[in-house]
């Protein structure tokens, strides 16, 4: 396994103990926290954005975080699987806005399907990793004998360190029963180090 790998699956086992609604709060702040750069791969793509059905999607992620019953999941998983960003891959921001997606329906498809949302872990650091692998190497994946080494040295950097820390320190604060429109707005603030 990459020192990448062994991160991403350690958090994995953490974000496994938490609550369903611990889970929609920690995949549903991150999409909000990666939204911006959603909307700065639209721009450089010279797309439009789906900034409605966005918005429908995290408050519903909200909304059972806080522990209301919200219809509409099933339907808002099919409208998100339409509209994940696949391509452009090789304008800015499109690991970022991609992963904004995934985190979102990770969210909802964890209530809906009752998916492992532990197996979405990845993508809460992987727009940072490769903004990081990007600034030190030129490229977003090492892709060589060398990976190993290239990404043990990411991981060592302040921007991704901070990253990592940060959901560190949100999956041990959501192990609780309940949230509050407030503690919803920390988490969103704590896991802003996320955002390359």
């Amino acid at each position: 396994m990459s020192p990448f790998e062994v991160v991403a699956d350690s958090f994995a086992g953490r974000v496994r103990r938490l609550s369903l609604r611990g889970k929609v709060a920690l995949f549903g702040s991150a999409a909000y926290v990666l939204a911006p750069r959603y909307f700065d791969w639209c721009t450089a793509a010279g797309l439009s954005s789906d900034q409605a059905l966005l918005d429908r999607a995290l408050d519903y992620a909200r909304q059972v975080a806080l522990g209301n019953q919200v219809a509409g999941g099933r339907e808002l998983l099919g409208s998100i699987e339409a509209v994940t960003p696949s391509e452009p891959t090789d304008v800015t921001w499109f690991t970022a806005a991609q992963d904004c997606w995934v985190c979102i329906d990770t969210a909802i498809r964890a209530v809906v399907d009752d998916f492992d949302a532990a197996d979405s872990t990845w993508y809460l650091l992987e727009p940072m990793f490769q903004a990081v692998s990007e600034r030190l190497y030129g490229v977003v994946d090492a892709g060589s004998q060398d990976q190993g080494e290239s990404e043990a040295a990411a991981l060592r950097d302040e921007q991704l360190d901070k990253a990592v820390s940060a959901v560190s320190r949100v999956i041990d604060d959501l192990d609780r029963e309940t949230f509050t429109v407030a503690s919803l707005n920390e988490i969103a603030i704590a896991l802003a180090n996320i955002r390359p």
